[in-house]
């Protein structure tokens, strides 16, 4: 089984550089989303804290993804097909055993 998720030169997650790069307005990315989700950006930084990862590079491709699952269509795309991974392939395992496959 598979599934195609056409896109053209479009990243999947937000690099470093993209978080910090500022518009015309002065305006970051991350901090754009912090403004609009105020209560899950205090949520992740709580996740943060518990995790207390020694390991800053982890902490940075957290920080990566919560940006991009707020502000990539491709993104969220990619992980809601991952979270679906299982269901689907549990679907097509029951088809087939059903004969209707």
């Amino acid at each position: 089984m598979c599934v195609l998720t056409p896109y053209y030169n479009e990243d999947v997650l937000y690099s470093e550089e993209e978080l910090k790069k500022e518009n015309e307005d002065g305006i970051t990315t991350l901090f754009h989303l912090q403004k609009i989700y105020p209560e899950e950006w205090e949520n992740f930084e709580r996740r943060l804290k518990a995790a207390k990862h020694e390991n800053s590079e982890k902490d940075k491709t957290e920080l990566r993804q919560w940006v991009s699952y707020r502000g990539q269509t491709l993104s969220r795309t990619v992980r809601g097909m991952m979270y679906y991974r299982k269901a689907l392939e549990l679907q097509c395992f029951l088809d087939y055993a059903d004969g209707r496959g």
